[in-house]
């Protein structure tokens, strides 16, 4: 054996154990610092405070990356400590209730509707006509009304037609209103009221009464429906000339059904 083969034995003799202890060592240190990782990361993560040090610690270390904050931002919205409140929309201006008398009326014009609900539909109407629709609800008590109101405007802008369906719990109100203002008058019927008027050539006024199909004592605000159509008085048929006419204009016309 040569001196080189006998320095080389020696050699390994004493580097290979010291080696193997440095391997074990690196082992041993890599699974410290995983473990580590698996416990402080986490904790970072969930601490606010400590997520946003990492955070600027990161961008300084990196220079200010984009793909690294983006990733940090997405994580802090993930791990927001309170939920964020549903917002809150505005409704409009509460606006005063409007009469039953100061609804049911011919002189309105339609910036007056816009002006006195916060919410109204636009809705089309017979020929050239086009209707305004709002919620009309004239108060609390058992004779006010609660319904859906139509006003029908012609092309100049002037009303012509009011519509309107709904509930009472008293009608006597609102047909004293109609036989005042309007001139209708009561008609033969089997159901609960039909109160007519004519109002020009094919065109009759006219306020129907329905019972409830059941009526409930506690709803004193709802015990008949009401079916309420008034037109714009136009060139009235003589008496002499109405002779012939069939009384088709006093013929009951059942209202459908609106709840």
């Amino acid at each position: 054996m040569t001196m080189r083969e006998v320095a080389n034995c020696r050699c390994e003799q004493y580097l290979l154990p010291g080696l193997g202890a440095i391997a074990m060592f690196n082992r041993g240190t890599l699974f410290l610092l995983v473990l580590g990782a698996a416990i402080v990361v986490p904790y970072v993560m969930f601490d606010e405070g400590l997520s946003k040090t990492a955070r600027t610690e990161w961008q300084r270390f990196f220079g200010g990356s984009s793909a690294p904050a983006a990733n940090n931002a997405s994580m802090a919205s993930w791990f927001q400590a309170a939920p964020q409140g549903i917002p809150q929309f505005d409704a409009g201006p509460q606006l005063p209730p409007i009469s039953l008398e100061e609804a049911l009326r011919l002189d309105i014009s339609s910036v007056w509707v816009t002006s006195h609900w916060s919410r109204v539909n636009t809705v089309a109407g017979e020929g050239d006509e086009m209707g305004l629709r709002v919620a009309l609800v004239s108060g609390t008590q058992p004779t006010d009304i609660a319904g859906s109101l139509t006003y029908y405007f012609d092309q100049r802008h002037q009303l012509q037609r009011i519509t309107f369906t709904g509930l009472t719990g008293d009608e006597s109100r609102v047909i004293t209103h109609l036989m005042t203002k309007f001139g209708l008058r009561p008609q033969p019927t089997v159901v609960a009221g039909l109160y007519q008027a004519p109002a020009g050539p094919g065109k009759v006024s006219q306020a129907q009464v329905n019972h409830l199909p059941v009526v409930q004592a506690a709803a004193i605000n709802a015990r008949a429906e009401l079916a309420i159509e008034i037109f714009r008085p136009g060139p009235i048929t003589p008496v002499s000339a109405a002779k012939d006419m069939t009384p088709a204009k006093t013929q009951q016309v059942k209202s459908p059904r609106i709840w």
